[in-house]
């Protein structure tokens, strides 16, 4: 018997589940759908970058990379890393104007 049943409540289903192997929800809530995240992780950023999770925290280190800390852990906003690629890019076209795509 389910120990919800036991206490003689109804199950409670979990609000949702994160996929550990991506930054999608198994199960979101029917508030949620639809909606990206605001926030990932170093390691997600590593792998939206394609750069290893080690340079990530090196720019995360020096500042060059924008960050904010929930207690003890870092998370980085979606929309200030593709700012910063997006600076990047725009700043290695300007000092290669042959590059431009």
């Amino acid at each position: 018997m389910d120990d919800d049943r036991a206490l003689g409540g109804a199950p409670t289903p979990p609000m949702f589940e994160e996929d550990r192997s991506g930054s999608e929800w198994v199960n979101p809530p029917s508030w949620a759908q639809g909606l990206e995240p605001i926030l990932v992780t170093p390691e997600e950023a590593a792998r939206l970058l394609g750069i290893s999770r080690s340079r990530v925290f090196e720019l995360l280190a020096t500042g060059e990379l924008p960050s904010l800390t929930i207690g003890r852990s870092r998370r980085i906003p979606l929309d200030l890393l593709v700012a910063w690629v997006r600076d990047r890019v725009n700043g290695q076209s300007e000092n290669h104007p042959g590059s431009e795509r």
